[in-house]
């Protein structure tokens, strides 16, 4: 399996591997699920294991489809690598993005991250890309079908001050109030896994 990135722009582009011999798929956003404690927050399970964050990457496929809209529910339109987060040490690719959490604490608020953001900093070493992969769905509405998931074996270390920032997100607008009863923190943010329903999990390694 392939990642490059197109330079000047940064489109990093993803081909081979469990993916359709034609195809290459372009990174379209960056997911981040998290859980308010350390022991959930991963949308994936490994032996029953959950961890705190798991980061998606979403590609779609453009050498079939026109756009994203066309290409989600759609055979080969969509693959999505997974990257567990585990808390360990400070992941300098991830700076950038943890840093500026404190920009946009409150709902509604945006910001450009200002300096070079090259996503693929966050993979490991192309020598440790094995991982499991099978055809499933969307874990966001409309939860839709076809979808080729890559989950990397090795997980994204991150310290816990950058695991942090990200629980510190808010849930409501500066000045307002959260629910009664909810403390307002963004968190547990996750899908719970689903039955496999008789999908095949492969793996790029053996055990």
């Amino acid at each position: 399996m392939l990642y490059k990135a197109l330079c000047p722009a940064l489109h990093t582009v993803l081909s081979g591997g469990p993916l359709s011999e034609d195809g290459e798929y372009e990174l379209s956003e960056i997911r981040f699920h998290w859980g308010k404690e350390n022991d959930r927050g991963s949308e994936h399970l490994i032996n029953h294991k959950a961890f705190p964050m798991e980061v998606q990457f979403v590609h779609w496929n453009t050498s079939k489809y026109g756009s994203i809209e066309e290409a989600v529910g759609s055979k080969n339109g969509i693959a999505i690598v997974a990257m567990f987060g585990q808390i360990g040490r400070e992941h300098c690719g991830l700076r950038i993005v943890a840093d500026a959490l404190e920009d946009v604490l409150y709902k509604g608020r945006q910001k450009t991250l200002s300096g070079p953001f090259n996503p693929s900093t966050f993979l490991p070493d192309p020598a440790l890309w094995d991982f499991w992969t099978y055809e499933g769905s969307l874990t966001t509405p409309p939860c839709s079908e076809n979808v080729i998931w890559i989950v990397l074996r090795y997980p994204l270390m991150m310290s816990l001050p950058q695991m942090e920032n990200f629980r510190r997100l808010c849930t409501f607008v500066k000045g307002d109030h959260p629910h009664p009863g909810d403390d307002g923190f963004m968190a547990d943010n996750f899908r719970p896994p689903q039955p496999l329903n008789g999908r095949i999990v492969s793996a790029s390694f053996q055990s």
